[in-house]
């Protein structure tokens, strides 16, 4: 067994050859080089980190570049699409009972009229024992918003439309629309001076009066005549002319203005064009019956320079596309210019073929019949 025992001096001599401190303690015991920690890798550590660093900054950068480009998409679509669409009215309708309040039923309005928004609308409480129904009537169109069965009323058109116009059966979307009427001799049977009562003219007349008519307050007009000459709505000599309320008085006022309007000259309308335009409408409605002959050296404007056909003058005055909608009225002689215009546009064309004598004879009475 002596052969496993250590040596007690040999133990001893070991211990005391080992290192102590000043203040009496020894030293640690030293550690073998096999049995040290492995040393970590600092480098490595340190790259790890800036890749890190790296990638949350892209990923913020991104972030924000992601959000700035929505945000302008977002204003080019406000921008660019038209808001109003001429959307009617709603009722919405509403039941509170002693459980729940239930929308019920989202339905179209004939009857809803225009008012400005600012009501405050107070939901009735439930009772304990039977359901309550509430109506809100909401022109999109408008704007605005009111109570039905008895509540806020206000103006619209004659047959409770909202939102766009109609003018010899083609539909224009939005607010405020610009009228162009051909007031040449071939409107009257190539009669200068007042037009007859069964003559393109009053026809013309009587179709654009019953479209302003169907327009709500909240929307506007203006119209000019054109021949070889331009004459604008009233008698406007403004700088820049802009559209009226539909209101009934200017209403009337037109239909006076209209009715003492007399026919004469040629068809040259790049003028008028020019100004419905530079008026910028929602929408443009332009009739003529022939041909257009233009007449040189009597347009100032420096757009007029060279004297361009009318297709060319829309072509460079037209920036923001406003839709030109054309009539070839009675003539198909004007067939072809009016759908360039229209194409040119993005408006419709439509050709407007003469009345035989049963219809001449009913729209005199139609006309002779109005306030």
């Amino acid at each position: 067994m002596s052969g496993s025992s250590a040596d007690p001096g040999t133990a001893r001599n070991r211990w005391s050859s080992l290192p102590w401190r000043s203040d009496g303690h020894q030293s640690e015991l030293p550690v073998h080089p096999s049995e040290a920690s492995p040393t970590l890798d600092t480098s490595t550590a340190s790259d790890d980190r800036r890749k890190l660093r790296y990638l949350e900054r892209w990923s913020i950068c991104w972030l924000v570049s992601a959000v700035v480009n929505l945000l302008l998409l977002l204003t080019a679509a406000l921008l660019l699409i038209p808001f109003d669409r001429g959307l009617g009215p709603f009722t919405l309708i509403a039941r509170v009972g002693v459980e729940e309040g239930e929308l019920e039923t989202l339905s179209d309005s004939a009857e809803m009229v225009s008012l400005d928004f600012g009501v405050d609308l107070e939901l009735p409480t439930a009772d304990l024992f039977e359901s309550q129904e509430v109506r809100v009537d909401v022109d999109l169109a408008g704007g605005t918003l009111g109570q039905g069965s008895g509540g806020w009323q206000g103006g619209g058109g004659s047959d409770g439309s909202a939102g766009g116009s109609e003018y010899f059966g083609t539909v224009a979307y939005g607010n405020r629309f610009v009228y162009i009427l051909d007031k040449s001799i071939s409107m009257n049977d190539n009669n200068a001076g007042q037009p007859a009562p069964d003559s393109r003219f009053a026809r013309a007349r009587y179709e654009l009066l019953r479209s302003i008519d169907k327009l709500a307050p909240y929307q506007s007009f203006y119209v000019i005549l054109f021949s070889t000459t331009t004459r604008r709505m009233f008698d406007d000599e403004s700088l820049a002319p802009v559209t009226i309320p539909a209101t009934v008085e200017n209403k009337q006022r037109l239909r006076e203005w209209l009715e003492a309007a007399h026919v004469g000259g040629g068809t040259d309308p790049r003028e008028a064009l020019f100004l419905a335009v530079s008026i910028a409408p929602d929408a443009i409605f332009f009739l003529s019956d022939g041909d257009f002959n233009r007449v040189s050296g009597r347009k100032k404007h420096r757009l007029f320079a060279g004297d361009p056909e009318a297709e060319d003058l829309v072509r460079r005055i037209n920036r923001t596309y406003t839709p030109i909608h054309t009539f070839a009225y009675e003539d198909p002689s004007s067939k072809r210019r009016m759908e360039n215009l229209a194409q040119l546009s993005g408006g419709e064309y439509k050709y407007i073929p003469p009345r035989d004598q049963d219809g001449i004879e009913e729209f005199v009475g139609k006309f002779r019949s109005l306030p």
